[in-house]
């Protein structure tokens, strides 16, 4: 018996399939309605939870407001993919848009995070190491293979009529309007409801699957700075070295990013637990009230070394235009990035790095524990003749692996969770597992002063601060990367120590006492180039005096 009903969706032609019984072809307008509705109802739940929350009306009027919003979806989803996929790609397309979506939808409602273009960012940018710790999630794989492989596999084999040219460019037409209608229908009837809440709320958009991460991904494609095919614009182009009056040993000067330890659970910050054991044994300087420029390294990783800083932050300016490795590699200090995470994401372009990766070979099969970063330290610095500044960037307590992140003996808080779906670990579990992590970057950061106060051919120093922070669960956020106007402070306040040695401290004219009188006043990563170029004598106009850390306790 042949299907009458919406003659316009659902085609008269008789299947081809060699079965017994065998599945009416339908028009490839009906299958992308179809499709438009599985993702309104199997991939937005975080949208929808997000649309309760912040609607403020009364549980009596949200159905109502619900049913509106969905039809808009729907509808405006239809449209989209009336208007870029064709019938000849919708085999191919359709099944890659399931797979992703499901996972997409995982990730969004497993971690509380937005698919936003700096979320993308870290996406394409994580190493494999990184992606092979996601992929074991059974959870994820199972929720993929059932809302993802399952549908992909019924497109596919569902068969689909072919029309004439001219016969599909009507009905493609007609539904394009059709579904256009509906949404301005849909929106004016709840247009009261609907614009304030998506005006007070902007990053709602970013919850919608999968528009969310189809237009992320091609934001960040399209806005990529090409490597290496253009120099960086000059940064302070005006910058000398200041010859010192009083001869000195050259300065050795080790920059350790970390990686994700937020200052909530640092325990020189006063936390509830002594995660910090080591570096409250040494002279460190440690400032309490540091916001970082990003909820991500890709954002926090090139503005912390830029000039511009979250105070005039400008992603395209930022990557296009040198960093202060580069202002200082200019002017003659020797610069080195030696990194086990994904790169230095630009900072770097041009100058020496090395690579933990390249450097061990077992570091290529699994992630190496970050004491790895010091092996043969003390050799590079003792043998450059002059200033040298070494950036070690941390692999750190980057998640959801969080008990991956340190050896086996510094697990001093257990049970640990070993499970990368974080939801279905206990809160105590999950913070044990953060804590060792923090307590691990303690050691790897005293580990590299205690190696830099042995060397006796240069006068040494180091500066320790984590490129942004982390959300364990509260409020049902995990991770980092949240937009960072909504971004909680765990994943925005991070810790920052200093440490001199004696002959630095006093090549720098630096009034120790002075300094611990200042770890309250706020601080920023925008702190960091100017407090570089004071620390190598570096004049320059982009150096300002109030972003050095030093600058109001030096003697003049």
């Amino acid at each position: 018996m042949k299907l009458r009903l919406f003659p316009l969706l659902w085609s008269k032609g008789e299947a081809r399939a060699p079965l017994r019984w065998r599945i009416p072809p339908i028009s490839i307008e009906l299958l992308l309605l179809a499709v438009s509705i599985w993702f309104a109802l199997s991939a937005n739940t975080s949208f929808w939870q997000a649309v309760v929350r912040h609607s403020g009306r009364a549980p009596d009027e949200l159905p109502w407001l619900l049913v509106n919003v969905a039809t808009i979806l729907i509808a405006t989803q239809w449209s989209l993919l009336l208007l870029f996929v064709p019938r000849s790609a919708a085999k191919f397309v359709l099944p890659v848009l399931c797979i992703t979506t499901s996972a997409a939808a995982y990730l969004m409602h497993a971690y509380g995070v937005y698919l936003d273009k700096g979320m993308l960012q870290n996406v394409f940018e994580t190493n494999v190491a990184e992606t092979r710790e996601l992929v074991s999630n059974d959870s994820l794989l199972w929720h993929v293979f059932v809302f993802g492989a399952l549908p992909s596999a019924a497109l596919i084999l569902l068969p689909v009529k072919r029309f004439g040219y001219r016969h599909a460019v009507i009905r493609r037409s007609v539904c394009i309007v059709l579904s256009i209608l509906i949404a301005t229908g849909a929106l004016w009837n709840a247009a009261g409801d609907l614009v304030p809440l998506f005006r007070e709320q902007k990053e709602l958009r970013y919850l919608v699957t999968p528009a969310n991460y189809l237009t992320s991904a091609a934001r960040v494609l399209t806005e990529a700075q090409p490597s290496g095919n253009s120099p960086k614009l000059v940064a302070a182009p005006d910058a000398i070295r200041i010859t010192p009056s009083v001869p000195y040993k050259p300065k050795a000067f080790v920059v350790i990013v970390g990686e994700t330890i937020r200052a909530a659970n640092w325990g020189l910050n006063g936390y509830r637990r002594q995660t910090t054991p080591s570096l409250s044994q040494r002279q460190v300087i440690n400032f309490e009230d540091v916001e970082s420029c990003g909820t991500s390294t890709a954002v926090s990783l090139p503005c912390m070394f830029s000039f511009r800083g979250r105070r005039n932050y400008d992603e395209r300016q930022i990557r296009a235009t040198e960093s202060v490795l580069h202002v200082l590699n200019r002017v003659g200090v020797t610069t080195l990035w030696r990194d086990n995470q994904a790169g230095c994401k630009g900072v770097c372009e041009g100058l020496p790095f090395e690579s933990l990766n390249e450097a061990l070979p077992d570091c290529r099969k699994t992630q190496c524990f970050d004491e790895h970063l010091l092996d043969g330290l003390a050799k590079k610095i003792q043998s450059n003749n002059g200033d040298i500044l070494i950036v070690l960037h941390m692999m750190g307590n980057h998640g959801p692996a969080y008990s991956l992140r340190y050896p086996p003996t510094f697990m001093r808080w257990a049970p640990v969770c070993t499970d990368v779906n974080l939801g279905l670990c206990t809160t105590s579990a999950l913070v044990n597992a953060y804590d060792n992590g923090v307590a691990y970057a303690d050691y790897v950061v005293s580990k590299a002063i205690d190696l830099l106060g042995q060397i006796s051919s240069h006068e040494t120093g180091l500066l320790f601060i984590s490129d942004h922070g982390e959300s364990l669960g509260e409020s049902n956020v995990y991770l980092h990367g949240l937009p960072y106007v909504l971004a909680p402070d765990v994943q925005k306040r991070v810790p920052l120590v200093m440490w001199l040695s004696e002959p630095l401290s006093h090549t720098l004219a630096v009034d120790i006492s002075c300094l611990r009188r200042t770890t309250k006043t706020p601080r920023s990563h925008d702190d960091l180039p100017s407090t570089l170029l004071g620390l190598f004598d570096v004049k320059a106009t982009a150096y300002e005096p109030k972003f050095d850390l030093l600058a109001a306790c030096r003697r003049q």
